[in-house]
């Protein structure tokens, strides 16, 4: 249970545009010539959506050129874009790849300069959905720890043609490690979504196809939203009290569960 001190509400309902990138991510992904319009509707309807709230979300989804619209009305499609795959397909490989076991010899430093007026601001939608999960220590200077596809994510800053990006890597040695972890991330609410993943899915019961599409897509919402508060930072920095562990065996588990019937419904859905 979520002590009283730390509860923060870390994992509010997600709103209709972040359980679409959800759909997008976890499910879209898979279909690279698109889906029609209507699927989208119909999955956001189970998550309980309004036709036109995911019609809105859909809309902007478009002008920030993750999704390219084809046809109008009852025939519209809708496919990822070629830059917003990238991004997508990096965010869904995270929960395969967390181990949470690992500790953190080398930390990644990412100087990124925007080549035009506006700072940080003028970052692209696609910059800016890479640098999510990465620590800011300010001053255009990101930091995360060196694991994973760290290679591809610094090759694909480098992309965008808006930034210049100077990437170094650094050893941090301990106690440091966790006061620049705390200058960096805001760790009790990183502690906080870990406590109310456990505390809102480990005794969720899920049953038909249409129940654990719902519940499997919160659920990657809400981890989602954890990882990119968290780039799988060493426990040192996390503190021995953090339930980290204990949320990743759960979505581990529950993905053999619920994810198999999820997508089964998703694609009756796309027909």
């Amino acid at each position: 249970m979520v002590s009283p001190a730390r509860r923060s509400k870390a994992l509010n309902r997600g709103s209709a545009r972040s359980l679409l990138m959800v759909l997008l991510t976890d499910y879209v992904l898979d279909y690279p010539d698109g889906v029609p319009q209507r699927s989208l509707v119909a999955a956001m309807q189970a998550l309980g959506y309004s036709p036109e709230s995911t019609r809105q979300a859909l809309s902007r989804a478009v002008r920030a050129g993750a999704l390219i619209q084809t046809g109008r009305g009852a025939g519209a499609h809708v496919r990822l874009s070629d830059d917003a795959r990238a991004p997508l397909a990096e965010a869904r490989t995270r929960l395969e790849r967390r181990s949470g076991s690992q500790e953190v010899d080398e930390w990644l430093l990412l100087i990124v300069r925007t080549r035009e007026a506006g700072g940080a601001a003028a970052y692209s939608r696609r910059t800016a959905l890479l640098l999510n999960g990465l620590g800011s220590l300010g001053g255009g200077v990101w930091i995360r720890p060196k694991s994973g596809h760290v290679d591809e994510l610094i090759a694909m800053v480098r992309e965008d043609p808006a930034v210049e990006a100077i990437a170094v890597t650094a050893r941090i040695d301990s106690p440091e490690v966790g006061a620049v972890a705390a200058r960096a991330w805001d760790l009790d609410v990183i502690a906080t979504g870990y406590d109310e993943l456990i505390e809102k899915f480990a005794d969720r019961e899920a049953v038909s196809s249409e129940e654990r599409f719902r519940a499997w897509t919160e659920l990657v919402d809400d981890w989602q939203r954890i990882t990119k508060l968290d780039p799988d930072l060493p426990m040192a920095a996390l503190g021995s009290d953090c339930s980290r562990p204990e949320a990743l065996a759960l979505v581990h588990r529950l993905r053999e569960e619920w994810r198999p019937a999820a997508h089964d419904y998703f694609r009756t859905l796309v027909g």
